[in-house]
């Protein structure tokens, strides 16, 4: 997702254990085939374990011109 020119993934907070806050066993599928790991490229994060929700920042990068990761 794009917002004031600033890339973001967000997915849901139960997606992480209590102990895996910090993304260390979360990965992104590419399109090359290849798993990267979700904190590999991220600014910074936040868990919002009330709302059930990740927001991570990853600033200005664009992947192959989309909004997602690849």
């Amino acid at each position: 997702m794009k917002y004031n020119e600033s890339y973001y993934v967000i997915f849901a907070a139960h997606a992480l254990s209590e102990a895996n806050s910090y993304f260390e066993s979360v990965y992104i599928f590419c399109t090359d085939g290849h798993f990267r790991r979700l904190e590999e490229n991220a600014v910074k994060h936040k868990v919002y374990h009330e709302d059930d929700v990740v927001i991570v920042d990853f600033g200005d990068a664009k992947y192959d011109g989309k909004n997602y990761l690849i």
